[in-house]
C-alpha cells in the first residue's frame, strides 16, 4: 500500500464505506435516476474502526476533498448543523437518520468513480516505488498542516485553525477571497498549487468574458491571474486581523502558490 497523506488516510475508509452503501442501497435504479443521488444513512458511517467519525472537522475536510476528486457528497441540513455531536441519528425521525447523499447519474456511475479512487489510493504508489529514482530537491517542501480548514454555513464561508478554535468569518461562499483560502486548504493548508489551479477555483463570470484570461497561455495571462490573486484575494484576507498568523507565498517564478502559518 502507498504511503498515504493524512487527508488520504481519512478519505480511504469513507470511500470504502460509500462503496458498501452503493452495494446495499435499497433504492431502485428508477428512484436513483429520478432523485439523482444515493442516500447515506448515519448508521452506515457509525461503525467500528471508522476513525473519521470521531472528528467532525476532519469529516468536513474529507467532504471538500471528495468533491475535488469528483465525488459529490452533501450532508443533510440536520447533520450539517449537528455533526459535532456525532453520527448518531434519531430512529423516530427519518430526517435525522439520513447523513447525506452522493449525487450522480446512477449507482453504477457513482460506484465506478469510488472504486477508481480506492484503487488509486491503494495500488498506485506500489508501481511508482519500484520505478522511482530519488531526485534531489532544490528547496524544502512547504509544511503541511493537518488542522486548519474551511467550511460553509448558510452561504457564508468560515475558517478555523483547529476543531475547537474560533469560527472566523471570511465572506460569502462565492467571493474570490473565500474560494482562494478554501482551495489552498484542500487537501491541507501548506499544499502548493499552480496559479492555473487556484485561478480556476476563484474565477467569476466577468473572467469568462475577458479575452486575455480566456485566451491561450501567455505572460500577459499569467500576470493578470497573479495580479487578481494578490489584489482580490490576498489583500482582502490580510484585512482580517484574525488571520494574521496566515502567510501567503509564491514560488520565485510565481507559477505556484501556497499558505503557511507563522509560528
Amino acid at each position: 500500500m502507498k504511503n498515504l497523506s493524512l487527508i488520504e488516510q481519512y478519505t480511504l475508509p469513507v470511500l470504502r464505506q460509500f462503496e458498501y452503501c452503493c452495494d446495499v442501497n435499497s433504492e431502485t435504479q428508477e428512484e436513483i435516476k429520478k432523485n439523482g443521488s444515493i442516500k447515506i444513512m448515519s448508521m452506515d458511517m457509525n461503525i467500528s474502526g471508522l476513525k473519521i467519525c470521531e472528528d467532525s472537522a476532519r469529516f468536513y475536510r474529507v467532504i471538500d476533498y471528495l468533491k475535488s476528486l469528483g465525488i459529490n457528497f452533501c450532508l443533510t441540513q440536520y447533520f450539517d448543523r449537528n455533526l459535532e455531536d456525532g453520527f448518531d441519528g434519531d430512529p423516530d425521525d427519518p430526517d435525522k437518520e439520513q447523513l447525506g447523499e452522493i449525487k450522480g447519474e446512477s449507482v453504477a456511475t457513482i460506484k465506478t468513480k469510488i472504486r477508481v479512487l480506492i484503487n488509486a489510493l491503494t495500488t498506485e504508489e506500489e508501481t511508482k516505488n519500484e520505478q522511482a529514482v530519488p531526485q534531489p530537491t532544490a528547496a524544502p517542501l512547504p509544511k503541511i498542516y493537518d488542522k486548519p480548514f474551511t467550511f460553509v454555513e448558510a452561504g457564508i464561508g468560515y475558517f478555523k485553525f483547529y476543531k475547537q478554535g474560533e469560527k472566523i468569518k471570511i465572506g460569502r461562499e462565492k467571493t474570490r477571497h473565500f474560494q482562494f483560502i478554501q482551495s489552498l486548504c484542500i487537501p491541507a493548508l501548506g499544499t502548493q498549487k499552480t496559479i492555473d489551479e487556484v485561478f480556476e477555483a476563484i474565477k467569476n463570470k466577468k473572467d469568462l468574458k475577458n479575452s486575455v484570461l480566456t485566451g491561450l497561455d501567455s505572460p500577459q495571462k499569467k500576470s493578470r491571474m497573479v495580479t487578481t490573486i494578490k489584489h482580490s484575494c490576498i489583500k482582502e484576507l490580510q484585512k482580517n486581523k484574525k488571520l494574521k498568523k496566515v502567510s501567503y507565498h509564491f514560488t520565485n517564478d510565481e507559477k505556484r502558490t501556497w499558505l503557511e502559518l507563522e509560528e
